[in-house]
């Protein structure tokens, strides 16, 4: 749908309810839509202690049931504004003991979790995501990345005078791209690709990366998979998380977007690099969720374009979704609607074999396990069908014994009998 107006480099995007707030980072505005495209307001700026301010090259946006929280990167700050377009406070660079004196306070990126806590992303600060009070004071990093030491790097410390180590000791070749908080107050973050490849990170409030990877195949939660040298590592600059803890990686280099469960299963892809062909993308640059459908926008061209879901999506998600809900036959009629149209869906065969073994019916789950090639949840059912044929058979193995028990006492007593009538004579 035309939005009857031109964007310049749409930079970020955020939906609440049933608004769709696209920061558009060279035209220095706020462009608020509803979910049809159809513009409601334009934000450019805003009246703050008598003076009327701009946005400057704005890269960031996050919106509460109350508040609009706008990283003005340009003016290095953090603009909170009511939902009508009062500004209520302005954050500049917090102070702090933890801080270098020389930070540049320049926000990318902005969440906010549900007590108010802020979380930005800083340009140029590598310790980890920003963690702020409401009222903007500072109250730690989050989510810090560790970086395997580098031998020739260690042996050029040893060497170097101590003013020299001071300015390589905060150096950490890592950096968040962006983030978002899910329904449960955890961050899902996304960063450039570190040695382990830990791209997409879920922070719990402690700083901690919970995110599983137990991934069907070994797949890793990374993006693009592929045993070529040659061939780069994704370059993950947004992320979408539902209700249901499903995740969506926008990949810049590839243009693609990588959708994972809650057990890391890669579900699909779809997007890919510019052809000219719609859903393609010059230099993708924001993701957002609205209600079923998949918002892009490309920082390129100026488009933000919408993806609908397939029958074939909307089958994987269904089945999912009555997985979490704990209705597991109903589960299995979906997965199967989704072999119907792919035979050959591992997936599918593991997610079946898991709404099984929640239903008692371990053989069979043995079976889809066997077909999806899922060694360690074939383990586990073949586990059950042992406990359980053990324990079924155990009252006749008892009772068998007591029977051998009784029928050798019979026997022992009958034979002392015997001997006793007719006793071996000596000589």
């Amino acid at each position: 749908a035309s939005m009857g107006i031109t964007l310049s480099e749409p930079a970020d995007l955020f939906v609440h309810g049933d608004e769709i707030f696209i920061v558009d980072r060279s035209g220095g505005k706020i462009v608020v839509t509803d979910t049809a495209f159809r513009v409601k307001k334009e934000l450019t700026g805003f009246d703050w202690q008598g003076k009327a301010e701009t946005f400057l090259n704005p890269e960031g946006i996050c919106v509460t049931d109350e508040k609009i929280y706008v990283a003005d990167t340009g003016n290095r700050r953090i603009a909170v504004l009511s939902r009508g377009g009062v500004c209520l406070a302005v954050i500049a660079a917090p102070k702090s003991d933890l801080l270098s004196e020389d930070l540049v306070f320049e926000p990318l990126k902005i969440a906010v979790d549900p007590h108010g806590r802020i979380y930005t992303v800083v340009k140029g600060v590598y310790e980890g995501i920003m963690e702020l009070y409401e009222d903007g004071g500072f109250a730690g990093f989050v989510g810090s990345i560790p970086v395997t030491p580098d031998p020739l790097m260690q042996f050029w410390k040893s060497v170097m005078s101590q003013e020299a180590r001071n300015k390589l000791a905060n150096f950490v070749p890592v950096e968040y791209t962006n983030l978002t908080v899910d329904s449960e107050g955890f961050i899902y973050a996304t960063s450039l690709a570190d040695e382990n490849k830990n791209a997409i990170r879920r922070l719990n409030s402690a700083g901690s990366d919970i995110l599983i990877r137990s991934a069907l195949g070994d797949i890793p939660v990374n993006g693009i998979v592929t045993d070529s040298e040659d061939v780069a590592a994704s370059d993950f600059v947004d992320i979408a998380a539902d209700g249901e803890r499903m995740y969506y990686a926008l990949d810049r280099k590839y243009g693609r977007i990588f959708t994972y469960d809650t057990f890391g299963d890669l579900l699909f892809v779809f997007g890919g690099p510019y052809t000219g062909q719609i859903g393609t993308f010059q230099k993708a640059s924001a993701i957002a969720l609205c209600g079923d459908r998949v918002l892009v926008a490309d920082m390129a061209s100026g488009v933000i374009t919408v993806f609908e879901q397939t029958e074939y999506a909307k089958a994987v998600l269904q089945g999912l979704s009555l997985y979490d809900d704990d209705r597991y036959e109903e589960s299995i009629a979906a997965w199967e609607k989704v072999l119907v149209q792919d035979p050959d869906q591992r997936l599918a065969y593991d997610k079946i074999g898991m709404a099984r073994y929640q239903l008692g019916q371990y053989r069979e789950a043995m079976a889809c396990f066997k077909t999806a090639g899922d060694q360690e949840r074939y383990s586990k059912a073949f586990s059950q069908v042992r406990k359980v044929t053990f324990s079924d058979k155990f009252p006749w193995i008892v009772g068998g014994a007591a029977a051998v028990l009784l029928l050798l006492a019979l026997l022992i007593r009958a034979a002392r009998r015997w001997f006793k009538k007719h006793p071996v004579k000596k000589g």
